[in-house]
């Protein structure tokens, strides 16, 4: 039989929404479209799944080989389509890639950014050690209850400026 001495398990809400934060935790909104920036600070700060960056570029025959590259991103790793077909995967600088697949005019290019299951699973509470997670970091939690959502410990993933596409070096 249950009784509130047993461990309670984590609850996970499921859906399309947003979170903000409050003076205790965190406020289930409307979702919003995403922009370049923190998934944190726009309303995803325990996202551990992927997101996808959507681009059209328009390419003349005459173009030599080009080169897509991220300046300004963090993921564990991001996964870059070209017309449907990945071309590659970045997880280690430099963040580029050659755009194999391009063809002549109208061309769809996908960055898929993926965060970890750090923002999801915690340890959330105690300035954890970020790589750390000893089974005590998971029973530090805070005395007064649910602190703000600011103060959550999570990491910034997201992708934070354009990619950009250069000119190949032969």
């Amino acid at each position: 039989p249950f009784s509130v001495h047993d461990e309670v398990e984590p609850v996970y809400v499921m859906g399309d929404f947003r979170l903000e934060s409050r003076d205790k935790g965190w406020a289930i909104l409307p979702p919003k479209e995403l922009d370049y920036g923190s998934w944190k600070d726009q309303g995803l700060p325990f996202y551990s799944d992927a997101v996808r960056y959507s681009y059209q570029v328009r390419r003349d025959q005459k173009d030599g080989s080009l080169r897509l590259k991220l300046t300004d991103w963090n993921g564990t790793l991001a996964a870059v389509s070209v017309n449907g077909n990945q071309v590659g995967v970045l997880g280690l600088p430099p963040y580029e890639i050659e755009m194999t697949g391009l063809k002549q005019g109208r061309n769809e290019i996908d960055i898929d950014v993926y965060g970890s299951l750090k923002n999801l699973y915690g340890p959330h509470h105690g300035n954890p050690e970020l790589g750390a997670a000893w089974p005590s970091g998971f029973l530090k939690a805070p005395k007064q209850g649910p602190p703000p959502g600011t103060e959550y410990s999570v990491i910034d993933y997201g992708l934070f400026a354009p990619p950009t596409l250069e000119a190949a070096k032969e």
